[in-house]
């Protein structure tokens, strides 16, 4: 077990709390596990979704880290889950399941986390209000594939964006009196194509 974290029966089973304080945007742990599709995914109660169709059975710790609609953690690039509120000694680790939902056919699940604004039931991101979407976007706690299927980029894209053009523009190309007009011409096409 990761030391900082500890394991505690609550009102869902089980649940995983911090032993110690963590900062907005400190990461909290990496979930691990066996990457697995179609019937195998069904299979098992815990599973992360990381892509179209792909999915994380999801090795302890990670996997008791219980849904909330009022969370205090999200899942970054890289399956990475990082606070999102101040944590303190002692809380319960929560995120929002359906930052990382986006199926073919519609999943759905009961929720119960017992949170003010609990929605009452668990499901695909692109049924969340959409200020809520943005809400989670803005904090940079939606998973790539999400943002994709939406059209949309996340924290995580954008900022690879960004230091994509900044390395583009330190780079000696021919004629650079004008570094835009320097910029090769494939780059519009590149970034349209990976947006």
């Amino acid at each position: 077990m990761e030391p900082r974290l500890f394991l505690q029966a609550n009102h869902l089973g089980v649940g995983i709390y911090a032993r110690k304080s963590f900062e907005i945007g400190e990461e909290i742990l990496v979930f691990g596990g066996m990457e697995v599709f179609g019937k195998e995914a069904e299979a098992s109660p815990h599973t992360l979704q990381i892509s179209p169709m792909g999915y994380l059975d999801v090795d302890p710790p990670g996997r008791y880290v219980n849904h909330s609609c009022l969370p205090n953690a999200g899942i970054t690039a890289g399956n990475s889950l990082i606070a999102i509120a101040p944590l303190h000694a002692g809380m319960e680790i929560t995120f929002d399941y359906s930052t990382s939902m986006m199926a073919e056919n519609t999943w759905r699940m009961q929720c119960a986390c017992g949170a003010k604004n609990c929605r009452g039931v668990i499901e695909d991101f692109d049924r969340l209000p959409f200020g809520l979407q943005n809400h989670y976007f803005k904090l940079g706690v939606v998973s790539d594939f999400v943002a994709e299927r939406l059209g949309r980029q996340t924290h995580h894209q954008r900022l690879h964006r960004m230091l994509v053009n900044q390395a583009l523009r330190s780079l000696p190309f021919p004629d650079q009196g004008n570094s835009a007009a320097a910029m090769p011409s494939h780059q519009d096409q590149y970034y349209e194509n990976h947006r």
